[in-house]
């Protein structure tokens, strides 16, 4: 499974990216990527708190679904076991706040934790949050580190392509 998913995220990344887009919530899409990582949340007793007002955006919604699974695995395996993922909307900025504390201290800078195959862990392809980024960046969106501990992204889509 672990090869697999490795072939499946390197295949991805050296893919053209194209976009199919519309109008897209994205309140259910989060949802809908917290049902895909359950088990993972679920196996370290994390819990997740959503809050904010849900807002639309032009994406594509399987690519922008993708986005939100990398990162929200990234923070189920970042966390300590019982830890809290917070997941905050800010309708006003067009921003997703994604929140989680680290079981360990991060020493990566964030340059390095976007570039693709690095990895601070040892079972970590190292291309979930290069894939995310590439992803959001072809929308036309960005994501930055705003804080390592607790290791929070912010999402912002305010830049949807025309």
């Amino acid at each position: 499974d672990r090869l697999n998913r490795i072939a499946d995220d390197f295949l991805t990344y050296g893919k053209e990216t194209v976009l199919d887009l519309e109008e897209v919530a994205l309140l259910p899409l989060v949802r809908r990527a917290l049902e895909l990582v359950h088990y993972e949340m679920e196996s370290k007793g994390l819990a997740c708190d959503l809050r904010g007002d849900d807002f639309t955006v032009s994406a594509d919604g399987d690519r922008l679904l993708q986005v939100l699974v990398n990162l929200l695995l990234n923070a189920a395996q970042a966390a300590p076991p019982g830890g809290r993922v917070e997941l905050a909307f800010d309708a006003a900025r067009r921003s997703l706040k994604i929140a989680n504390p680290v079981a360990e201290p991060v020493t990566a800078t964030a340059e390095q934790l976007f570039a693709p195959f690095y990895s601070t862990r040892s079972q970590g392809s190292g291309l979930g949050l290069a894939i995310a980024r590439k992803l959001l960046e072809a929308h036309g969106f960005s994501v930055r580190l705003t804080t390592t501990a607790p290791f929070t992204l912010l999402l912002e889509f305010s830049h949807d392509p025309s």
